[in-house]
């Protein structure tokens, strides 16, 4: 009886410390999911996609060592519009490595073809930013104007794009980070 009962405390002690570890176990995965959730916090929603805080912090570091004057919501409509032109462009099955390389193609195949820069805008152009371009001939300066002009018309028609996009997607801010 006496070695019943020893056993018994014995499995006993055995017992309790697992218990506790499993118990520490789950504690420990209890403070790792709420951390989880914290990081995976939906920011915005574009349809059914979410934008995560993890993707937003990530995407506005990087925003910040391109221009360090980005704030929050600039670089959160950045990121809308990014996954609006990604949806946009696997809808038409637009590929590439990167999701860069797929908004360019994108841009290109939508809106940079179809923007023309004609000889006398770049005149004009010429004409107006004189004193800005220095000096140099106009056959010097062509190719730079031109392309800048290009440039222009392009984000001009990308905002348009984009303007009329928005409206076809839902798109819902939950949460504006600092």
């Amino acid at each position: 009886m006496r070695s019943k009962a020893l056993l018994i405390v014995l499995c006993a002690g055995l017992i309790f410390p697992l218990h506790r570890v499993v118990y520490a176990g789950d504690e420990l995965r209890k403070e790792s999911r709420t951390k989880e959730e914290v990081i995976e916090r939906v920011v915005a929603f574009v349809d059914d996609s979410p934008i995560t805080l993890y993707d937003f912090e990530v995407f506005y570091k990087k925003m910040k060592t391109l221009d360090p004057s980005t704030s929050p919501g600039e670089a959160l409509n950045t990121l809308i519009n990014r996954k609006i032109l990604l949806k946009e462009a696997r809808r038409l099955n637009i590929r590439g490595d990167t999701d860069d390389e797929i908004i360019n193609r994108y841009i290109h195949l939508k809106i940079r073809l179809y923007v023309r820069v004609s000889d006398s805008e770049v005149l004009q152009y010429l004409r107006q930013h004189r004193s800005e371009l220095g000096g140099g001939s106009y056959e010097d300066l062509k190719s730079d104007i031109k392309r800048l002009l290009i440039e222009e018309k392009v984000n001009q028609a990308l905002a348009e794009h984009l303007e009329t996009l928005r409206k076809r997607y839902y798109v819902r801010i939950n949460y504006l980070p600092k």
